[in-house]
């Protein structure tokens, strides 16, 4: 391409159509062609492309003849999954926007990764709905499918393709939901049947593995559902499936479930149970430990520790778990967070599960009492807040008291350890609860503390 009469000349490409401004864009040299791009044309729409010479922008004229070009249809909008099953699929198909009845028609087909068509299928139609799908049911099970779709203008059948959405069919055989029920050594499995390239299936079997690759198994020919029998308590089981046409044909599920059984019931009552040593906020008991050969059984046991304040019905029970393997060096089973003067009655239990456990021991009654020469109390309980105060009959300049709140390590008040009265306003409370308010002494140096006092505080309620 030469410029006219030799001048140094720019040319441009132009597209137009009637009623529609004029597109155009700039040519520039690749491999010894002269080409450009003109973007935002309408789909599906015949324009005039011309070239022009062009000395500047707005000095140009005609360059050789012009043509008559036709537009490819808008793309279709995004696919959806609609259903899938083991030898099916649904899918959305969306028309583009310019899109008019009688312009265009549509076609999704279903390829494997391979591209080859092969047990794939599609679909063809005129019409488009904002809920219109595509479906085949010619898909392998349990495989991985792209869906294309495409626009195609009727008369000239110029075709753009949307974008590509994958797909799975699902694996043939039986569906697993949660158990409904599972025992110590035995559990109730059921199954809803996917259908499948072999829709009878005659034998279901359900297998259940352990850690250690043992296996329990039960199969059904008439119901959806069998038991599977002998399993050891407190264990971990993966629970798998096959699906049977005959018993020379099955296939393995893909789905899977996990299940955990009961821990042991079998359990006896602990024995001399005894208090070792006991502070303003701790017990430390012992008792006769429980022996259990089977390491299956003996890792799921535990000990229940129950504490009943006896003469303050308003201080809530408490309860602690200790596992019984591996057992403490010394024997000994430490009880934190007491409150301060107040009389505990103690019994022990052994479970396996926190609604299985053995009849309680005999009971055992302590008291924690408040450290010398400090006295702790609540002052005024509201609904968000409570006033404490206690008096000091010693002073110590190398340590201060603290007040926390529910066990958190950081303090709500810090003053002197000094002989008198002292008070703390404690906040950030909601009503109706029930709260531990500590009092501590400090070392400044190390800031090794010990407690003085474990108060019991439960809000009024109202206040939100």
């Amino acid at each position: 391409m030469k410029p006219p009469d030799g001048l140094v000349v720019t040319f441009k490409a132009v597209a137009f159509r009637e009623g529609t401004n004029r597109k155009s864009c700039t040519m520039f040299n690749e491999n010894n062609e002269l080409k450009c791009y003109i973007t935002k044309l309408q789909p599906n729409s015949v324009y005039t492309v011309a070239l022009e010479a062009c000395k500047n922008e707005d000095d140009c004229v005609a360059y050789g003849d012009s043509v008559r070009i036709q537009t490819r249809p808008g793309a279709p909008g995004y696919s959806t999954l609609e259903s899938s099953a083991s030898d099916s699929l649904t899918m959305s198909i969306k028309p583009p926007t310019d899109a008019t009845e009688r312009d265009y028609v549509y076609a999704g087909t279903f390829e494997t990764s391979l591209y080859t068509n092969v047990f794939g299928g599609g679909c063809e139609m005129k019409q488009l709905a904002a809920n219109s799908v595509c479906q085949t049911d010619l898909a392998v099970p349990d495989t991985y499918y792209y869906f294309r779709t495409f626009a195609c203008t009727l008369e000239h059948m110029l075709c753009t393709e949307g974008p590509q959405k994958s797909a799975r069919t699902k694996a043939p055989g039986v569906k697993l939901p949660k158990p409904e029920w599972v025992g110590q050594t035995s559990t109730n499995i059921s199954w809803t049947k996917e259908l499948s390239t072999f829709h009878n299936i005659r034998y279901v079997f359900v297998y259940a593995k352990d850690y250690y690759g043992y296996t329990q198994q039960c199969f059904s020919t008439t119901r959806d559902k069998c038991r599977l029998k002998n399993l050891r308590p407190d264990t971990y089981y993966t629970i798998t499936t096959s699906a049977c046409k005959n018993l020379g044909f099955c296939i393995a599920s893909t789905d899977s479930i996990t299940i955990r059984t009961k821990k042991p019931d079998y359990l006896t009552t602990p024995t001399n149970v005894s208090v070792r040593s006991l502070t303003l906020t701790t017990v430390n008991l012992t008792w006769t430990e429980l022996q259990v050969e089977d390491i299956n059984v003996r890792d799921s046991i535990e000990y229940m520790v129950s504490l009943k304040a006896i003469n303050d019905p308003k201080i809530p029970d408490k309860r602690v778990f200790f596992s019984a393997y591996p057992a403490p060096i010394d024997g000994n089973y430490l009880v934190e967070n007491l409150y301060t003067d107040v009389n505990y009655s103690i019994t022990v239990s052994v479970c396996a599960s926190d609604d299985v456990c053995s009849y309680s021991s005999k009971p055992v009654t302590v008291r924690t009492v408040a450290k010398d020469g400090y006295i702790f109390k609540a002052t005024s309980i509201e609904p968000l807040t409570a006033s404490v105060s206690w008096h000091c009959s010693k002073s110590n300049p190398d340590s201060e008291l603290r007040v926390l709140l529910n066990s958190s390590p950081t303090a709500v008040c810090t003053s002197a350890d000094s002989v008198g009265e002292h008070t703390c306003q404690v906040t950030g409370l909601l009503p109706s609860s029930s709260n531990s308010v500590k009092l501590t002494r400090c070392e400044k140096a190390t800031d090794a503390c010990e407690d003085l006092y474990n108060l019991y505080v439960r809000t009024a309620s109202g206040g939100m």
